[in-house]
């Protein structure tokens, strides 16, 4: 090979390497742009975000607004006839509020950390993200944070509670403590109905709870905490309460944040007594006393009471991405059984 073949051999594989050099580069670029984007789209995605709910099929107007959010158990023998006692009389229209999600002041990225404080987590504690929020343990509590619907839930290991020291020995003391409580955690809200609470008291024997009917020696007071709206009773998908150990100490709590837009209510038109009645004839009702109820066997089902409500329905639970309001129910009353049936036609 001649001197002159071998500088233009060199110069061509110069070419080739330098364009093999900007295409890697090039690629190099490429893919670090993407990875960016990856992540600055991570990090915007509602199912990675926490406190960020994942996008769900939006449910149809009937499901959102006259559907309840859940129904009674296949198993519930539904009467075939019903009594009711009261009847009553209702206006054409009742006003419902739109559901806001928590507010910032209490469900911020700052206002958890705060509100974990307000529960007694220190920076010792083991905090997890989720698709709905942030869960923290230590030592023996735990406490789940749901920003976007404004809920919390608490618990502690009631075996590792101080019992020697009642300080609180009735049902009055239990809900001033559930009162103080909800103030000092920031949950004090005027939906809630403070302070005739109904309230349960348990015994605790070998680890387990036993309702009493006095004040337990050794044990807890359930403090149901109630909401209204407007003067009638806003019903909520789970049990909210505050529970009272008899040394004092807060052992569990499951509170929602009631936070309604009521600067800006809609009216709504309701069915009237009668069609109520007939759709509890044919099965629309949903029995309910704190949860989803089961019926008694009986052919005949009395109502000594009837009332409007409002009720929030479950669906709020696992999807805050669609827009509910509180929605007109009627309410009637068995003992302490609950039937519900939608008031929207």
């Amino acid at each position: 090979m001649n001197e002159t073949e071998t500088s233009t051999t060199m110069r061509d594989r110069l070419k080739y390497n330098q364009k093999r050099i900007v295409a890697f580069m090039l690629i190099v670029i490429v893919l670090g742009l993407g990875a960016y984007g990856v992540i600055q789209f991570l990090n915007q995605s509602p199912t990675t975000n926490p406190g960020n709910l994942a996008m769900q099929p939006t449910p149809t107007l009937l499901q959102t607004e006259r559907d309840l959010g859940f129904g009674n158990p296949i198993y519930t023998d539904t009467p075939t006839e019903f009594t009711f006692e009261d009847p009553l009389k209702v206006p054409e229209t009742v006003p419902v509020y739109k559901i806001l999600q928590g507010p910032e002041e209490l469900f911020s990225r700052e206002s958890v950390a705060a509100l974990a404080r307000d529960f007694g987590f220190t920076g010792n504690s083991q905090v997890i993200s989720t698709a709905n929020g942030y869960t923290y343990y230590e030592g023996d509590k735990q406490l789940t944070i749901q920003p976007y619907i404004g809920m919390v839930t608490y618990s502690r290991d009631v075996t590792k509670v101080d019992s020697s020291d009642s300080s609180v020995k009735n049902v009055e003391g239990a809900a001033g403590e559930a009162l103080k409580f909800v103030k000092a955690i920031h949950f004090e809200n005027p939906i809630y109905q403070f302070p005739n609470n109904p309230v349960e008291a348990y015994d605790l024997s070998s680890g387990f709870a036993q309702k009493t009917p006095g004040a337990p020696v050794n044990g807890y007071f359930d403090v149901t905490v109630p909401l209204k709206v407007n003067g009638l009773s806003l019903v909520f998908p789970q049990k909210l309460y505050v529970r009272v150990h008899t040394s004092g100490a807060i052992i569990a709590a499951n509170l929602w944040y009631p936070n309604l837009d009521v600067t800006n209510p809609e009216e709504r038109k309701i069915v009237d007594f009668i069609e109520a009645a007939n759709r509890a004839g044919n099965g629309q009702g949903v029995y309910y006393n704190g949860q989803t109820a089961v019926i008694p066997e009986t052919e005949d089902f009395t109502f000594a009471q009837s009332d409007l409500a409002y009720f929030v329905s479950n669906k709020l639970l696992n999807n805050f991405k669609d827009t509910y309001y509180i929605s007109p129910v009627y309410e009637f009353t068995n003992n302490n059984v609950q039937m519900y049936v939608s008031a929207l036609p």
